[in-house]
């Protein structure tokens, strides 16, 4: 469950923008604008000793440091608010600890500490991106991918066996909708037969170690009340092409060699961090691309402005709508697209994730304001705890549009890494960790204000263990309970 703000623990590194927050009211704006040019100063000083750069772990090391002697010699002076009040922290990645300010400055020092790094390092587009510790090379195939994304995704139940044609979920199907099985109860294996031949028949539930089952219509998978007592079978969806001669006919090794396929092409892979995972791939799209997905995404009189529960969002200041994927159509851009993001994805991280219906759809991001950015946040768990399943576990941005003057990068405060993108890039990671552990705050992100021009975005985030059947929003209600 996405968590709000803790009190005593001032940084909570657990996804959702609620938890990465400062509260002030508007008479303690001096406040902020002391405690900024306080962090501006230190942050200049750390340029020159860092380089001449405000990227990296040693320039956030430095910044700390000097904070810290700061706030042990400098005296206070009148009128003033005294050095920055530094909580403890944690480096690799930056993480702050400590308790709420008392009295006039009542502010969140460890949150307001970590935005003013950020807004610091967001000012500074002269810095460009961080330098990638290795190059590589990246070769996808289409043709290959395609058909076997295609047939992996369109596989039908096999007519021999039954036990294919549902979904078996830990938990029970509600009261009502119930039909009667007229043989009482039986097997689990007579259960199905007699709901495979019962139109109505979407699903049965029982409970572990019982013998009367309860036969339901009109139930999906969604509507399961997780329960390890009980046991429910939903029937799957049968996809309309399992009984389909066109179907069959379509998708034949004569026809998918006919079809117009673009050859094995090479892509330039920067990796910025091995671990987690952060790379870039330059002109990862094409023009033709980033058009269709800029129409797919609709005007920009029709994207909504970001919401978050309760209206608004004054954190989000941005422009979106989500793109549907038609998985099926192998001859669309947007599906070709899709399937070469999550073929890099797999490769380049072992994770078995795949397009469809069940994942999250594209989320198209418009920033077309001066200002518009996105404050910090993490996309998935980032508590260092073990992975929820079903949950996300890397993130994708395709950048169609870039802001005027280096402005609005995507930037990981928290171990001092900046994304300078530009048009056409692809930016992959990743917060999984092969021992099933969850990134701890390195894949804490924002993207930076824009100063001029638009920014235009496809996201997508990437789940294991969602299908047709059981999508992303399933899952996140079942770790919600």
């Amino acid at each position: 469950m996405r968590s709000g703000l803790v009190v005593v623990v001032l940084f909570s590194p657990i996804y959702g923008v609620d938890s990465q927050r400062y509260d002030i009211d508007d008479n303690l704006s001096h406040v902020v604008d002391y405690r900024s040019q306080q962090i501006n100063n230190v942050g200049d000083l750390c340029v020159e000793q860092n380089g001449g750069t405000s990227l990296g772990e040693e320039w956030l090391k430095c910044v700390m440091t000097e904070l810290n002697h700061r706030k042990e010699d400098e005296e206070e002076k009148d009128g003033s608010f005294g050095p920055f009040p530094v909580p403890q922290y944690e480096l690799n990645p930056l993480t702050i600890h400590g308790q709420r300010s008392e009295g006039e400055d009542r502010i969140n020092q460890g949150l307001l500490l970590l935005d003013l790094l950020r807004n610091y390092t967001c000012t500074r587009t002269q810095d460009g991106g961080s330098i990638p510790v290795q190059i590589e090379e990246w070769v996808y195939d289409e043709r290959s991918n395609m058909q076997e994304a295609y047939s992996k995704r369109q596989s039908c139940p096999s007519e021999e066996s039954n036990t294919n044609k549902y979904l078996k979920i830990a938990g029970y199907l509600p009261a009502g909708n119930d039909l009667v099985n007229p043989s009482g109860p039986s097997s689990l294996q007579d259960s199905m037969k007699w709901c495979d031949e019962t139109p109505k028949c979407t699903g049965f539930t029982f409970e572990n170690g019982s013998d009367k089952f309860y036969f339901k219509s009109n139930f999906q998978a969604r509507h399961v009340n997780v329960d390890n007592s009980w046991t429910s079978y939903v029937r799957r969806s049968m996809p309309s092409h399992c009984s389909s001669t066109e179907y069959n006919n379509n998708n034949s090794p004569q026809r998918q060699q006919q079809e117009d396929y673009y050859a094995p092409q090479k892509y330039q892979v920067k990796v910025l961090r091995r671990e987690p995972l952060v790379i870039v791939v330059p002109n990862f799209l094409t023009e033709e691309d980033c058009n269709a997905l800029i129409d797919a995404g609709g005007s920009e009189e029709k994207m909504g402005a970001a919401h978050e529960a309760g209206g608004p969002s004054s954190y989000r200041k941005s422009y979106s709508s989500n793109i549907n994927i038609d998985y099926d159509n192998r001859t669309s851009v947007l599906t070709r697209i899709s399937e070469k993001q999550y073929a890099l994805v797999r490769d380049l991280t072992g994770y078995d994730v795949h397009g469809n219906l069940g994942q999250e759809p594209l989320n198209a991001v418009l920033y077309k304001n001066i200002g518009d950015e996105y404050r910090p946040h993490c996309d998935g768990p980032c508590n260092g705890g073990l992975y929820p399943h079903g949950s996300r576990l890397a993130t994708s941005i395709v950048y169609c549009r870039t802001a005027d003057g280096g402005s609005g990068q995507t930037s990981f405060t928290r171990s001092g890494m900046m994304v300078s993108p530009k048009q056409y890039d692809f930016l992959l990671f990743a917060y999984r960790y092969e021992n099933f552990t969850m990134d701890n705050g390195y894949t804490e992100h924002s993207g930076c204000p824009i100063s001029g021009g638009k920014k235009w975005i496809g996201t997508q985030w990437y789940r294991e263990g969602v299908e047709d059947d059981i999508s992303w929003n399933i899952i996140d209600d079942i770790h919600d309970m």
